[in-house]
C-alpha cells in the first residue's frame, strides 16, 4: 500500500489499480468508503490507460459496497483487458 501511495505521487496509472486492488481485497465491508474510493482509484487506472485499471474498474463494478453495479460495463471492461 504505501509503494502503490508514493507511485500515484509520480502518476503511474498501474499503481492507480493497485491501490484500488488493496482497497476492494483486505477492506472490513464495514468501511464502505474503502470500496467507493477504490472505484475512483480504478477509474483513474483506466483513465490514464492502464490494462489493470479495467479489470480493477470491472471488479469494483459489480462490488455492491461501491456504490451503483454495472454488469454490463464489467463485461465490457473485461472483454477490451482479454484483448491486450
Amino acid at each position: 500500500q504505501l509503494w502503490a501511495n508514493e507511485a500515484i505521487k509520480s502518476g503511474y496509472a498501474d499503481a492507480y489499480a493497485l491501490l484500488a486492488d488493496i482497497y476492494l481485497f483486505n477492506a472490513d465491508p464495514y468501511f464502505k468508503s474503502y470500496y467507493v474510493e477504490a472505484k475512483e482509484l480504478a477509474t483513474t487506472a483506466v483513465n490514464k490507460g492502464s490494462m489493470r485499471g479495467k479489470i480493477s474498474l470491472a471488479t469494483a463494478l459489480i462490488a455492491p459496497l461501491s456504490g451503483e453495479v454495472d454488469y454490463q460495463q464489467a463485461m465490457v471492461l473485461l472483454e477490451e483487458a482479454t484483448q491486450a
